[in-house]
């Protein structure tokens, strides 16, 4: 049986974790995307904003302990019309993630608590209007127990 990548597994615990709170999901859900619009790397073409979005940036598997480990940094933002809504969303982003230990998959454990490396805001310009994305670098670090 093919195991999954570490990446992999760390996204779906992420995205569980930020999808928990009820009232991001209510505001990223659309008729197509009813438990929210959460993705990976980038939107689809039929995402419509707010969203959150999420993506490995750097990091690996450290051969610092006789057991598998991982440290990887993640980005991850919420892409909105308006700054001041990207912010709010970003914050109950962010109050689901620091501190929290993330429950993995496939005999992977939290290490350490979630920590926040940097802050991120982009602006851009898109067919005339304003986007912003707006969150954070999240460092997770998880042990294989088995």
């Amino acid at each position: 049986m093919t195991q999954p990548t570490v990446r992999s597994v760390v996204a779906t615990a992420l995205f569980n974790k930020v999808l928990e709170d009820t009232t991001l999901v209510t505001a990223i859900s659309t008729s197509l995307y009813p438990t929210g619009q959460a993705f990976l790397m980038a939107a689809p073409d039929d995402a419509v904003l707010p969203y959150v979005r999420a993506e490995w940036v750097y990091g690996g598997e450290p051969a610092n302990s006789p057991k598998r480990e991982f440290d990887q940094l993640w980005i991850v933002c919420v892409t909105a019309f308006d700054q001041s809504e990207a912010i709010d969303l970003d914050a109950l982003v962010r109050e689901k993630l620091v501190g929290a230990e993330l429950t993995f998959s496939n005999n992977w454990s939290s290490w350490t608590p979630i920590t926040v490396m940097n802050e991120y805001e982009k602006l851009a310009l898109v067919q005339g209007n304003n986007i912003w994305s707006i969150g954070a670098y999240y460092r997770i670090r998880g042990v294989k127990d088995a």
